[in-house]
């Protein structure tokens, strides 16, 4: 916020805190919308002067000796080249898998890909069982579409099935319950076959279009 990056504010001049799930008070920043990690990256990016970005390249082992890991081996995905690349360090940033579920708002690139060059490269992994994913996407004939973000229900919009009954009612914290305490109760709903729906009603139109990106 000292660097001056773009988050939203009220006609004050206050910054403008969102609500949730899981969350019993206003505490969440946007920026640009829902965009809000975009509008991070792309300003972190602007910040930085000794970065070498190398695009166009995928990363597809780790490389190890006398059991420490010393760089990566990367190809060119326009010219196949293979070329390693050492260092002090390697971190990976790869994301989950998210992209190995028929519906995910995940990248196509997001398929485990640091996971399992982790796992071959001897790393331990823990907690394989936990996957962050959200639990409200926009779909129509078994295709998503995109995210629905967390906020619009942290606004006052209530997940309905088909019959406008409340689907999350009896639920505690209703629906900005924690994410996979919402996945669940849908996921159970949804095999009872019923269909799952959003309602905006309740939320002001000016508010939606702060809400989109």
């Amino acid at each position: 916020m000292r660097l001056a990056c773009p988050l939203h504010r009220k006609a004050d001049g206050q910054l403008d805190f969102g609500l949730e799930g899981a969350h019993s008070h206003h505490r969440v920043l946007h920026a640009n919308g829902d965009r809000t990690w975009a509008a991070l990256t792309s300003f972190v990016q602007s910040l930085l002067h000794q970065v070498h970005l190398q695009p166009n390249s995928e990363a597809l082992q780790l490389t190890i000796q006398d059991g420490v890991c010393t760089g990566v081996v990367v190809r060119n995905t326009q010219t196949g080249q293979l070329t390693t690349l050492n260092g002090d360090a390697v971190v990976l940033a790869t994301g989950g898998l998210g992209n190995l579920f028929p519906l995910t708002t995940n990248n196509a690139t997001i398929t485990g890909d640091g996971i399992a060059m982790a796992a071959r490269a001897g790393a331990k992994l823990k907690d394989m069982a936990y996957m962050q994913f959200h639990p409200t996407l926009l779909t129509l004939h078994g295709r998503c579409y995109g995210l629905i973000t967390e906020a619009i229900r942290g606004s006052g919009a209530i997940l309905v099935d088909e019959n406008n009954h409340r689907i999350m009612a009896n639920v505690p914290k209703k629906d900005l319950a924690p994410r996979d305490v919402v996945a669940r109760h849908l996921q159970a709903w949804q095999r009872q076959g019923h269909d799952l729906f959003l309602d905006i009603s309740p939320i002001p139109i000016c508010l939606m279009a702060e809400l989109s990106p």
